[in-house]
């Protein structure tokens, strides 16, 4: 007795961030088949006129395939989609069509991250500066430091280290014999770059 295979393997999908956390935008589905996938493809286009740009989604975890399309080469405002899992037997099922896709409107992070000093900036008995600030943004916070520069010209950098959550702190001390004082600013890098 001989079957053949006519069931299309089942796709699940997330629709990826409106807003990635990252330079690129990052697509995932869970693929099955009753049989064995063949192939996941994802077709996406920035422009409405375009043709579809055909990538494969390559298997990262059991019946879980990714892809990512880098977002300087979107450079639009909405991107169109579709997903297309085939098996080998050659039956196809889609998320989206390439006459019905998907759109997703896409905004890059361009908000600075927001800084608050949680614990003003003092000195102990030993000389040991020490500030705590809260600093977060929506992409995530990829470094905080502290800049300063003496009345006498003497400037150092002072990464600040992760306590708890958003909270940042920085415990330091300024080599410079002619400290009367010193101006400084606390600068956050969110992690899109």
């Amino acid at each position: 007795l001989k079957t053949s295979d006519v069931i299309p393997p089942q796709i699940t999908f997330n629709p990826p961030a409106q807003k990635p956390k990252t330079n690129e935008i990052i697509f995932t589905a869970k693929v099955m088949d009753d049989v064995r996938v063949r192939m996941v493809w994802l077709f996406y286009k920035a422009k409405a006129h375009q043709p579809f740009i055909q990538m494969p989604m390559s298997p990262f975890a059991e019946h879980d395939y990714g892809a990512s399309v880098p977002f300087d080469q979107v450079q639009a405002d909405t991107l169109w989609y579709y997903i297309q899992a085939e098996d080998f037997a050659g039956n196809k099922n889609f998320v989206g069509k390439p006459e019905a896709p998907i759109a997703v409107a896409l905004t890059k992070d361009l908000d600075p991250p927001v800084i608050k000093v949680t614990q003003s900036l003092n000195r102990n008995d030993q000389g040991v500066f020490e500030i705590n600030v809260q600093a977060n943004d929506q992409s995530g916070i990829k470094e905080v430091h502290l800049k300063y520069l003496t009345n006498s010209g003497v400037s150092g950098l002072v990464p600040m280290k992760l306590t708890h959550g958003d909270f940042y702190q920085a415990k330091f001390t300024i080599q410079d014999p002619e400290l009367e004082k010193f101006d400084y600013f606390i600068e956050a890098i969110d992690s899109i770059f």
